[in-house]
């Protein structure tokens, strides 16, 4: 088993994170599995295809992707995750990824982008995930329900709040 990212030191720890982009996984749910892909900054991209076999890295490569999502670290140490190849990503997999961050007390919203957070300039927040760090179970959750046609509780919880939620004594944000 690998070293938790928290034990490493900045060199050990950027050496794993190299050692992990492009990897496919393989991702046990009830029997069968669902498959994913290790992308820029260790998000995982998974793709809209189960079978009860581990599949050759070429087909899943073709399939749709669901969504990417940061995860925590141990999703890739913990085991339950099997890499099953490596390939260097495609540009659209490569490219950064924007997410969004809705204060929990006045719901002002900003983007998150390479590191840095910036204004919302309006950009439509139904088509980006909430800034949040998914573990390997709360993945497998989401596409459990996916592939059995339900909508999954924690997504729906991270879903941008209309800013009617918020007390009206809070300072406003224009969404």
């Amino acid at each position: 088993m690998t070293k938790k990212p928290s034990r490493m030191s900045r060199a050990e720890f950027q050496r794993f994170l190299d050692s992990i982009i492009g990897s496919f996984v393989a991702i046990p749910l009830n029997g069968e599995f669902g498959f994913g892909r290790v992308a820029r900054e260790a998000r995982i991209a998974c793709y809209d295809i189960k079978a009860p076999v581990i599949l050759p890295v070429a087909q899943i490569r073709e399939a749709p992707v669901l969504f990417v999502v940061g995860v925590d670290f141990d999703a890739y140490t913990s085991g339950r995750w099997q890499i099953i190849g490596r390939e260097p990503l495609e540009p659209f997999l490569a490219a950064p990824v924007k997410f969004f961050r809705q204060d929990v007390f006045t719901g002002a919203i900003d983007i998150y982008l390479e590191g840095e957070f910036q204004p919302y300039a309006g950009e439509d927040l139904d088509k980006m995930e909430r800034l949040v760090s998914w573990s390997d179970h709360r993945v497998e959750d989401r596409l459990r329900n996916h592939f059995a046609g339900r909508p999954d509780p924690n997504t729906e919880s991270l879903k941008v709040k209309p800013l009617s939620a918020f007390p009206p004594s809070a300072p406003k944000a224009t969404i």
